[in-house]
């Protein structure tokens, strides 16, 4: 059995939803979202928080209401508050719980949380369903298909996560079905991520103004909270602190700055059936740090 010490703590991602080829943007043109193209609607704070809500109360019964979903990282927090500080923010900001995100993701939230003006919700899949949980669903053997009688072990490194799927995809689609529009944390370069949804508007607004990782990462600085993931750490990415899909930069992050939390993935990748991830194990992966101990240690380990 793996032993893991999970703590009651949040986390937050996207749920898969059928392609949609184009975007609608804040100011109704239709387009890929380009930066020239949008970035004067958001920019001049078009439509500001009194039009929103008229446009809300408009027509038979008025529109429901908006969320934008939170994750705690760097693109979804300055999202939030980029918007909150163009008036047009959200009436919601959702964060799904995935008890699994790095200590200092958890410190970053605590100051955004202080920061931001809009009503945070905080939903917990595990709250109410415990068998739903990482270490839980890890340990329970598949019921069907070629590994019937197998535990789950870890993700599979190329398909879509079941514990992404268990705790993070109920809560968009409840939120999605409740609200009129929502807004994800796409950046530009993430275009070939974009989806529609048949449940409410999906809004991108990072890709609508143009912002890249690095844009978002500084306007956190700007702002005055600096998330310590990018600025202390290095990390390029973030996501669950054992993902399989990590790369081995982020790794190596783990290695020389969490070594309990690497202990906990050598563990997972000695009781999960097919291993880790597929390709180089994470032991095979020490061997190679341990024989260079300099190994780029100023690129990818800042702390």
């Amino acid at each position: 059995m793996v032993q893991q010490q999970f703590q009651v703590v949040q986390g937050y991602y996207t749920v898969p939803r059928p392609p949609c080829p184009r975007l609608r943007t804040l100011d109704g043109v239709e387009g890929r979202g380009d930066r020239e193209l949008c970035k004067t609607h958001w920019l001049n704070g078009d439509e500001g928080t009194d039009e929103r809500e008229g446009n809300r109360a408009a027509g038979a019964g008025g529109m429901k209401e908006t969320c934008a979903f939170w994750s705690g990282h760097a693109n979804s927090s300055a999202m939030v508050l980029r918007m909150i500080e163009l008036k047009q923010s959200p009436d919601f900001v959702v964060h799904a719980c995935t008890r699994a995100e790095f200590d200092f993701v958890y410190d970053f939230m605590e100051k955004f949380q202080k920061m931001c003006e809009v009503e945070i919700v905080m939903e917990d899949v595990v709250a109410t369903k415990p068998h739903m949980g990482f270490e839980s669903f890890f340990n329970k053997p598949w019921c069907k298909g070629n590994h019937i009688g197998e535990i789950h072990g870890m993700p599979f490194k190329t398909t879509a996560c079941w514990h992404r799927r268990n705790v993070k995809d109920p809560v968009y689609r409840k939120w999605a079905a409740r609200c009129s529009e929502t807004y994800t944390g796409f950046h530009v370069k993430e275009r070939h991520r974009v989806y529609n949804s048949a449940l409410s508007t999906t809004r991108y607004p990072l890709i609508e103004w143009g912002w890249t990782d690095k844009d978002s990462i500084d306007y956190l600085r700007k702002r005055g909270i600096p998330h310590a993931a990018y600025d202390t750490f290095g990390f390029e990415r973030l996501g669950c602190w054992f993902c399989p899909k990590q790369s081995d930069t982020a790794l190596f992050i783990v290695y020389k700055n969490r070594p309990d939390m690497f202990q906990q993935m050598l563990d997972m990748e000695e009781n999960s059936p097919h291993g880790f991830r597929p390709g180089k194990s994470l032991k095979d992966l020490v061997d190679i740090w341990e024989s260079k101990p300099n190994y780029d240690l100023k690129r990818w380990c800042k702390v």
